[in-house]
């Protein structure tokens, strides 16, 4: 999971601020008025349009989801062995064995709770269709096309809610927004403290740009923080950053025993210094009714495309960023019509 910073672009008529909106630091009742909640989860403003304009960018919603199959390499396995007149019973064991092994070695119970999980009463309960679907099996009646038995393999087997039998083989269904950006926001959120509660009423503010030294443009996950203080102070002498990596053929990283990525080459101290212009108010993306635009895809824990990249396509990604950006925020500061820029805080 990962927090990223959004700008939303709207007209200014569209928002209102939210008139009960915390003061930073401090804590406010959730909906409920029972609970407190940290202003970072409070919407700083409310705009419709900003949420019919990031509808379409959202994880779950059924209305901009296709479904697609994804093999139960379980199941498939199964049923291998069963239309080809194998043995299920070793199968059928080695799940139950797994299962009683797991409550033993398990620290989330204690002896009383896992000695009431491994009885023989609670076993039966727990696996009365699990042994029902081996019957079928054993005695051969067990037939894929039945949807009572597809119904079993699902309920013991499966992953999803829906699923679909093709060629002999299970699939589970599931639902994916191929556009998908965001699984929730908060109008604000950790950015609220950007513009004026999150808005930017002068759009030229976030063209502004400044310059950096390359080494802050490196994501925290490349170095420590015992680095970043020496580099700030100007001391290079003992800072070792990794560059790239060594990659196998599929272009995947190499890894030695403790499953770290092998380094391939180390940034010098001209290029960790070497000077390089960046947005003075950061973004992670710029998002308009004509789209979502950035040149990357967040990952888990903050991390992004842009993160894999080498030296140079950084620089050069970065650069063509702040072009395109200028040039979709120069078209609205010219416009007749007042727009403002909206902060977001995404989680994916």
């Amino acid at each position: 999971m990962s927090h990223f910073v959004g700008l939303v672009i709207v007209p200014k008529n569209d928002v209102s601020l939210n008139p009960d909106y915390p003061n930073s630091g401090d804590e406010v009742e959730d909906d409920f008025g029972t609970m407190k909640s940290m202003p970072q989860y409070v919407s700083a403003f409310k705009s419709p349009l900003a949420e019919e304009i990031l509808a379409p960018y959202c994880e779950q919603d059924e209305e901009y989801c296709i479904e697609y199959g994804e093999k139960n390499d379980q199941i498939n396995q199964l049923l291998n062995l069963y239309l080809n007149d194998k043995d299920v019973n070793d199968y059928f064991n080695e799940i139950r064995l797994r299962y009683e092994n797991s409550i033993k070695e398990s620290t989330s119970f204690d002896e009383e709770e896992q000695a009431k999980r491994l009885d023989t009463k609670y076993m039966d309960e727990k696996y009365k269709d699990f042994e029902k679907l081996r019957d079928l099996m054993n005695d051969k009646k067990f037939k894929l096309s039945y949807l009572k038995h597809q119904e079993l393999l699902k309920q013991e087997f499966g992953y999803s809610d829906k699923h679909l039998i093709e060629d002999n083989e299970y699939l589970d269904i599931f639902m994916t927004n191929p556009n998908a950006q965001w699984d929730w926001y908060v109008e604000g959120g950790r950015w609220r403290e950007y513009g004026e509660q999150g808005i930017f009423n002068d759009l030229t503010e976030v063209t502004e740009t400044r310059t950096v030294a390359y080494w802050e443009t490196l994501g925290f996950h490349k170095t420590t923080d015992e680095e970043r203080e020496q580099m700030s102070k100007g001391n290079f002498k003992d800072i070792k950053i990794a560059k790239d990596y060594k990659r196998d053929d599929e272009g995947l990283f190499l890894r030695d025993k403790d499953n770290k990525a092998i380094p391939l080459s180390y940034y010098t101290e001209e290029e960790l210094k070497e000077e390089l212009e960046v947005m003075n108010t950061p973004f992670f993306a710029i998002i308009d009714e004509n789209g979502w635009h950035t040149n990357n895809q967040m990952g888990w824990f903050g991390i992004s495309d842009r993160d894999s990249m080498s030296s140079e396509e950084r620089k050069q990604e970065r650069e063509n960023e702040i072009n395109e950006w200028n040039d979709i925020l120069q078209e609205y500061i010219d416009s007749e019509t007042e727009y403002v820029g909206l902060t977001y805080d995404f989680h994916i």
